[in-house]
């Protein structure tokens, strides 16, 4: 320890220190939702935001914009896309695992837009800011289908 003029003891920091520190008061903790944003923040994000599409659960039945951004899917639809969305066994980390949590956002986000229903056990806040986070990265038609949905009444 040094005595500054103030007569107040202090301990030299590392550089790690510091920055072990700043890591530890600034962060929140990772939310699994953190990692499809930052995928769909990438360069590559539209090759990427194709593929999830044609993969979608939804693409099943036509065109995952028209069975969820236009509405042309059913409650019951949207249980069944859901239940495909969340039968992935793949880590959690990995391009399939961010899919499925893609098709399940876009498919909970079509619920409330389409149909009044929230189709998760998730509180609707935690929901909302999910959805609004997502439209952040993702371009039209998804961006203003997931802010309308965060506004719809369930």
């Amino acid at each position: 320890m040094t005595e500054h003029a103030d007569d107040h003891p202090t301990v030299p920091l590392t550089d790690r220190a510091v920055t072990r520190m700043l890591t530890l008061g600034l962060s929140r903790p990772a939310r699994p939702i953190d990692g499809l944003i930052e995928r769909l923040s990438a360069p590559d994000a539209a090759g990427w935001l194709d593929v999830a599409l044609r993969l979608s659960p939804a693409a099943s039945d036509g065109d995952p914009v028209d069975r969820l951004v236009h509405g042309q899917a059913s409650r019951a639809d949207l249980e069944v896309y859901k239940r495909s969305a969340q039968a992935s066994n793949a880590p959690p980390i990995s391009d399939e695992a961010m899919r499925g949590m893609f098709a399940y956002f876009t498919i909970v986000a079509a619920g409330l837009a389409h149909h009044g229903i929230l189709l998760t056990s998730r509180p609707r806040e935690q929901v909302d800011e999910f959805l609004l986070d997502l439209a952040a990265v993702l371009p039209e038609p998804w961006h203003s289908f997931l802010c309308r949905a965060t506004e719809a009444p369930a």
